[in-house]
């Protein structure tokens, strides 16, 4: 478990100053008006204005607040099971 948030942390470090604010979020969220269950667990999307995340977005698809969250998600070493 403690592996997991580390991994969590580190992942935050890498991407936070990407990460849109709540309000930006919400604009661009506007276009898709599917219900959707939001989690508050505080990842947002990319910014897709800084070149370094728009190559994330297009190149490896991480889109929206789940791409990040994704990216978050710590599993461990197959050879520790």
């Amino acid at each position: 478990r403690s592996d997991a948030l580390n991994h969590d942390k580190r992942i935050r470090t890498l991407l936070g100053a990407g990460l849109m604010t709540s309000k930006d979020h919400s604009i661009d969220s506007k276009k898709h008006k599917k219900k959707q269950h939001q989690k508050d667990d505080g990842w947002t999307a990319l910014d897709p204005k800084n070149p370094v995340y728009n190559f994330l977005i297009e190149y490896y698809g991480i889109k929206g607040a789940k791409g990040p969250r994704r990216l978050a998600r710590w599993s461990p070493d197959p050879s520790l099971i």
